[in-house]
């Protein structure tokens, strides 16, 4: 199913709108293995690439791994695949807030409400107690990526991140040196 098919699933599964609830959630699992699957195979893709050949990710979670690494510019690797491959779904990072099963949920990114045209993506913290963020801002259609990792609080991180995307609109200007299929 498509993702809005997804939705509409699972919205019915949590509203009780459906007559037969096992099977419904048989076809919402089916899907999002499927989606999964499809994520994991466009993943192999980017590692195989080479792209990300200082990483090593042991878990889609983030969760604790001894054996998991990711370099910060690898993180702004994987956080430009996502933008750019999945458009689609890249823009439910934006989303401040929704309800699921009538329990509402934050996004936890700071950046979408500093009215800097942040759109995306996760924060995150580390077992020592560092602060990270991978974020995205969008502003008169330039793009920047932020990865922020080490800062002390969450307020830090929001701050420095703001700061830097911020910086990089005000000190950084698009030129085309040539163009496509130019010698």
């Amino acid at each position: 199913p498509r993702p809005a098919d997804l939705k509409e699933m699972i919205a019915a599964r949590s509203s009780g709108q459906s007559h037969d609830e096992q099977a419904l959630d048989r076809r919402i699992k089916s899907a999002v293995k499927d989606a999964v699957d499809q994520q994991v195979a466009s993943g192999i893709d980017i590692v195989n690439d080479g792209e990300l050949s200082k990483s090593n990710f042991t878990n889609s979670t983030g969760l604790p791994d001894r054996e998991q690494r990711v370099t910060v510019r690898e993180l702004a690797v994987l956080a430009r695949h996502i933008i750019r491959s999945y458009p689609e779904h890249y823009r439910w990072y934006a989303e401040k807030e929704f309800t699921w099963n009538k329990i509402r949920q934050q996004n936890r990114n700071p950046l979408l409400t500093m009215s800097i045209g942040a759109d995306g993506l996760k924060t995150g913290n580390i077992e020592k107690g560092d602060f990270g963020l991978v974020g995205s801002s969008l502003q008169e259609g330039r793009r920047l990526i932020v990865v922020v990792y080490g800062a002390k609080t969450a307020k830090e991180r929001a701050e420095e991140a703001r700061k830097l995307l911020q910086w990089g609109f005000r000190n950084f200007e698009e030129k085309d040196l040539f163009k496509a299929g130019e010698p």
